[in-house]
């Protein structure tokens, strides 16, 4: 892929707004490497790559926008790389995910200040009242993607719950509704070019993404929303270094060893014939989480944390995760290996 060596006059643009009125995100415009392929399906898309951050982006479709979407659409991009898409993603199906994470940032982006300016984004975008048009239902949850993910997964409607062709279009485009089979219809943003995929490369995107909001945050927060101010500082601040404190309370009880089992496909130790062998697998789990008002903290917390379970859970023999409130809000998941 070919970057451009510098960001298109559109961008630039929106820059040197935000360079004064809310450096923190313009730290990261300038961070952006860019791609210009007006083949590209989605207005934008972005990720950390090889080492950076990258920014793709159809020209065509984003020139056609007013200011306003423009300003949107990036903030958009950018919530993407705060809120850690990547790694939250897991093992979850790519394009759903994309769409509950989409609906998340575009709540929060949708009339926003940044510089003086009002965000804007397209009509067409998924937001939650799409999914009640879309037949999914109202969602009453909080804004959460991995929530609004298993919310879109249970109350999936018959036939794919892609919806009819009744949207507006994106711009750049041939106009008029996307069509019962078009699987983009409603979607700003893709993030293909997401390096390699393996932990190993998601984990150094995460670190490079940790970089750039410190570097970002020391030109400091201008207009940037309270909201997404409060995300970055739970993220590079946190009170205790809680990923680290549950790990070391939860990994021993994976592999303390505790928890033997007869197999047949081993022999037994002490050479007794009919007798099965033993083998030691990693103890199961029960964890559940209140997510009650009184310990939800910032904005942002909870997704963290959750991506963290997922990452933690992954490869483990088994494990059984819930959440509750006053009520119990789902059901276990469970979690084998392979």
């Amino acid at each position: 892929m070919d970057f451009l060596t510098k960001a298109p006059k559109s961008i630039s643009r929106i820059n040197q707004l935000w360079y004064f009125g809310a450096p923190f995100l313009a730290e990261f415009l300038y961070r952006y490497r860019y791609i210009v392929d007006d083949n590209f399906p989605f207005v934008a898309g972005t990720g950390p790559h090889e080492g950076g951050i990258i920014l793709v982006l159809n020209e065509k479709k984003f020139d056609a926008l007013p200011q306003a979407e423009q300003e949107g659409v990036l903030f958009h991009e950018i919530s993407h790389l705060i809120d850690l898409t990547a790694e939250r993603l897991g093992t979850r199906d790519k394009d759903t995910y994309n769409i509950a994470s989409d609906i998340t940032i575009n709540e929060d982006t949708d009339g926003a200040m940044v510089a003086k300016s009002t965000l804007a984004l397209p009509s067409w975008v998924w937001k939650l009242k799409t999914l009640k048009e879309k037949g999914y239902g109202e969602y009453k949850g909080e804004l959460i993607s991995e929530m609004i993910y298993e919310f879109m997964l249970q109350n999936k409607p018959k036939g794919g719950g892609k919806g009819k062709g009744k949207g507006q279009g994106q711009p750049g485009g041939n106009g008029g509704g996307s069509g019962e089979d078009d699987e983009n219809e409603g979607r700003l943003d893709s993030h293909e070019y997401l390096s390699g995929g393996s932990q190993e490369d998601i984990e150094m995107g995460k670190e490079i993404v940790k970089g750039i909001m410190k570097d970002a945050e020391a030109r400091g927060w201008g207009s940037t929303p309270e909201k997404l101010q409060k995300k970055v500082k739970s993220i590079l601040y946190p009170q205790v270094p809680w990923e680290r404190e549950l790990r070391s309370e939860v990994n021993p009880l994976f592999f303390n060893g505790n928890v033997v089992e007869n197999t047949w496909n081993r022999r037994n130790r002490r050479g007794l014939e009919g007798v099965p062998g033993k083998r030691r697998v990693s103890a199961p789990v029960l964890c559940f989480c209140d997510v009650s008002g009184s310990t939800y903290c910032t904005p942002g917390t909870m997704e963290v944390f959750l991506g963290e379970m997922e990452g933690i859970a992954r490869d483990r023999d088994m494990f059984l995760g819930g959440q509750f409130d006053t009520e119990v809000k789902g059901e276990p998941k469970k979690y084998k290996t392979g």
